[in-house]
């Protein structure tokens, strides 16, 4: 379930910090990465995108250490350095159809 923290300051109480929770069509949202053309068109980390949407956490900082400064430097493609993230066994489960070009 999707959740955000709030942190309200007043002067009377201080900080106050809650968890607002809230409904998230996961199913939608997937079908949007494709009806709207998205993961088609935005490139190859917008499969990185979509898995960590299935999977409800973050992929960024596992490319970015393995892959950013070759990507930079112009030694690998985004689109290999994706495929080479994607083929990693913990994400097996959440691979798989619209769009997938490992």
């Amino acid at each position: 379930r999707a959740s955000y923290g709030r942190f309200v300051w007043s002067e009377r109480r201080g900080w106050q910090a809650d968890i607002v929770r809230l409904d998230y069509d996961r199913a939608q949202t997937e079908r949007d990465y494709v009806e709207s053309g998205f993961l088609a068109e935005a490139g190859p980390l917008a499969q990185l995108m979509l898995i960590e949407q299935r999977r409800a956490r973050g992929l960024i900082y596992r490319w970015l250490t393995r892959y950013q400064d070759l990507v930079l430097a112009k030694q690998m493609s985004i689109a290999e350095s994706v495929r080479r993230v994607l083929r990693d066994e913990d994400l097996r489960p959440f691979i798989g159809p619209p769009g997938w070009t490992i």
